[in-house]
C-alpha cells in the first residue's frame, strides 16, 4: 500500500496549524503597524514640508525678490540667458547681472536662502517668480547662476492655469541629483505686489527613509521574538490541552480493546481528563461505552456459560429420547412376516414425535405412530407419557379403541398445559395375518 508521505499525527498539525495561525497574525499585525507608521511618517514629512515652507516665505527679503522678478522678465535678462544656455557659459549672466546691478539683490538673496536653509534643516530653498507663462527660478541656496530663469517643472504644481488661485502647493516627492526629495511651494503674500512670488522648499527623505529602515528592521526583530514566544506559547498550550488528552484517550481505548482481545476482561480505566471542555466530555463518553461494552461482554459470557449448560443438557435429553425409542428391529425369518424398521428425526434436539411396536403376546405385535403438539422439550415430555401410558394399556390386551380411549382419560386429568397428541394403534396377528387399528387426537 502506498504511503502518503505527507500524512503526519493529529499533535503535529495541531502544532502546525497554531504556528501558521500565529505567523499570519503576527504578519497581519505587523503589516498594519508598518503602514500606519508609513502613513504617519508621511503625514509628518508634508506637514514640515509645509511648515518650513509658510516660514521661509514668511521670512524672504521681498524687496529683492520684486527686482529679481522683474529682472528675469526682461527682453534682455531673456537674451543673455538663451545666450548663456546655447555656451554653456553662465559668467556670462554673472558679468550682465554685475553690469546691471542686479547681482546684489541676488547675492544677497541666495545667501539668505542658503542661511536659512541650514537654520531649518531642509536641503534647498528656492524663490520663484510665476506668471501666464510659467514659473522661473529667481535664486536659489546653491547660489547657481545656472538656476536663474530656470522653468519649474509641470510636477510643481505652479502651472500657467493654478498659480494665481493657488496659495500652498501640495507636498509631493521628487528625484534629483540622487536624492530623494519633498516639495513643497509657499505664497510670498506680503510686500510683494502684483508679483506671484513663491519659495519652494526641499527636503531630504534620506533621514525619514533611515527612520523607516530603522523601525522596519526594529519591528522584523519584534515581530519574530513575539511570534516565536506566542508560538511557544501555543504549542505548549495545545499540547498540554489537546494532544496530551487525545494521547491519553487513545491509548486507554486501545489498551481496552486489546485486553477484551484476547478476552482478559477488566474494569476500565478512567484517563482522567479533567479539562471541563469537550475532551472532557469525551472521555466520560468514552469510559461510559467501555463499561457498558464490559457488562455486555460479561452478559454474553453468562449467557454463552447458560447456552453451554442447556446445550449439554439438551444433548442428554437427546439420546435420552432416542433410548426410550426401540432401536432393535426384530425379524421372523420363519414367517417372514414382521420385519420392522423406523427412524425418527426430530426438528430441534427433541422433539414429540414418536414410535413404537412391541409383542403383547407372541402372535400379536402392537405398531404405534404418535405427534405431540408444539416442539422441543415440552413435547418430548408429552411424548414420553403418551407412550408409556399407550404401552401400558395395550399390554392389557385392549382392542386399540379401548387403549386410546383409556390413555385419552388419563392424559386428560393430567394435561395442565392444555397439549394433545395425535396417536394411530395398530395391532397384527402374525399367525392369521389379521390386522386391526384405531387413531385418535387426545
Amino acid at each position: 500500500m502506498k504511503q502518503n508521505i505527507f500524512k503526519m499525527s493529529l499533535g503535529r498539525r495541531i502544532r502546525l496549524l497554531v504556528v501558521f495561525s500565529v505567523l499570519l497574525t503576527g504578519l497581519i499585525g505587523s503589516t498594519s503597524a508598518y503602514l500606519f507608521h508609513v502613513n504617519s511618517l508621511t503625514d509628518e514629512i508634508f506637514q514640515n514640508s509645509e511648515g518650513v515652507a509658510e516660514d521661509a516665505a514668511r521670512l524672504v527679503y521681498v524687496e529683492d525678490a520684486v527686482i529679481l522678478s522683474d529682472m528675469i522678465h526682461t527682453k534682455e535678462f531673456k537674451e543673455v540667458r538663451q545666450q548663456a544656455v546655447e555656451q554653456d557659459d553662465f559668467s556670462i549672466l554673472e558679468k550682465w547681472m554685475k553690469e546691471k546691478e542686479y547681482d546684489v539683490a541676488y547675492h544677497d538673496t541666495a545667501v539668505f536662502l542658503n542661511d536659512l536653509r541650514y537654520v531649518l534643516g531642509v536641503s534647498d530653498l528656492t524663490l520663484v517668480s510665476c506668471d501666464e507663462n510659467g514659473s522661473y527660478v529667481l535664486a536659489a541656496a546653491d547660489n547657481l547662476y545656472s538656476e536663474i530663469g530656470k522653468d519649474l517643472p509641470a510636477e510643481s504644481g505652479l502651472g500657467p492655469d493654478d498659480y494665481k488661485t493657488v496659495t500652498q502647493t501640495k507636498p509631493h516627492p521628487v528625484r534629483r541629483d540622487k536624492m530623494f526629495l519633498c516639495s513643497s511651494y509657499h505664497r510670498v503674500e506680503e510686500g510683494s505686489g502684483n508679483h506671484n512670488l513663491f519659495v519652494g522648499v526641499d527636503i531630504d527623505l534620506a533621514r525619514y527613509i533611515k527612520r523607516e529602515r530603522n523601525f522596519l528592521i526594529n519591528l522584523v526583530i519584534t515581530y519574530l521574538l513575539i511570534i516565536g514566544a506566542l508560538a511557544l506559547f501555543g504549542i505548549y498550550f495545545a499540547k498540554k490541552h489537546l494532544t496530551i488528552p487525545l494521547n491519553q484517550l487513545t491509548n486507554a481505548a486501545l489498551e481496552f480493546a486489546e485486553k477484551h482481545k484476547h478476552s482478559h476482561i477488566t474494569d476500565p480505566k478512567d484517563p482522567g481528563i479533567h479539562t471541563a471542555d469537550e475532551l472532557e466530555k469525551l472521555n466520560d463518553s468514552i469510559f461510559y461505552l467501555e463499561q457498558s461494552v464490559l457488562a455486555e461482554q460479561k452478559q454474553l459470557e453468562l449467557i454463552n456459560r447458560t447456552k453451554g449448560k442447556i446445550d449439554a443438557e439438551l444433548s442428554i435429553a437427546r439420546e435420552i429420547q432416542k433410548g426410550v425409542l426401540p432401536d432393535h428391529f426384530p425379524q421372523d425369518t420363519d414367517r417372514d412376516v414382521t420385519d420392522v424398521y423406523a427412524f425418527n428425526d426430530p426438528a430441534r434436539e427433541v422433539g414429540g414425535d414418536f414410535y413404537d411396536f412391541f409383542l403383547i403376546d407372541p402372535t400379536h405385535l402392537a405398531l404405534v405412530i404418535g405427534d405431540v403438539s408444539d416442539k422441543g422439550i415440552p413435547a418430548a415430555l408429552f411424548m414420553m407419557v403418551s407412550k408409556l401410558l399407550i404401552k401400558e394399556y395395550a399390554m392389557k390386551g385392549l382392542s386399540p379403541e379401548e387403549v386410546l380411549r383409556q390413555v385419552n382419560e388419563r392424559l386428560y386429568s393430567l394435561n395442565r398445559a392444555e397439549m394433545f397428541v395425535t396417536v394411530w394403534i395398530g395391532i397384527l396377528d402374525t399367525d392369521c395375518l389379521l390386522y386391526t387399528s384405531d387413531a385418535a387426537d387426545e
